[in-house]
């Protein structure tokens, strides 16, 4: 059970930084663009991010947030899903600090790392063990 959800929240991740990467402008990051319509001239506030910023970044995204939870299902250990939710939350904060730009997008790994710890319980138990 945990395994299959471990692989959930990767996919859910993937999907995300997909969907973050061809449907978000400039303007869904940067506070200048959202709240005056104004950007700093070398991109329009219509611009997609991936055009702007390039793929480089839209992959690190995807690894940070992918990996975790696709570590943790093939390792199948509860210490290693432990720290993969410790990782997604600590990726969160940083996303929370830095909210004014694209690392801002971090702040979605909160929900992965909630969604996770319920099933992370029952790994490794004896039960889980003898299926």
């Amino acid at each position: 059970m945990a395994r299959a959800l471990w692989w959930v929240t990767s996919l859910a991740a993937l999907t995300f930084t997909l969907w973050l990467s061809t449907t978000w402008t400039m303007s869904d990051l940067s506070m200048a663009c959202a709240k005056i319509n104004e950007s700093d001239g070398d991109y329009e506030c219509t611009d997609r991010i991936v055009d702007v910023l390039g793929a480089w970044p839209i992959l690190g995204l995807g690894f940070l947030l992918t990996a975790p939870p696709a570590v943790a299902a093939f390792a199948r250990r509860r210490w290693v899903s432990w720290t993969a939710v410790a990782i997604l939350a600590g990726l969160s904060i940083i996303g929370l600090s830095t909210v004014d730009g694209f690392w801002g997008s971090l702040i979605y790994a909160l929900p992965l790392a909630a969604i996770v710890p319920r099933g992370v319980v029952g790994f490794g138990s004896a039960s889980s063990q003898a299926q």
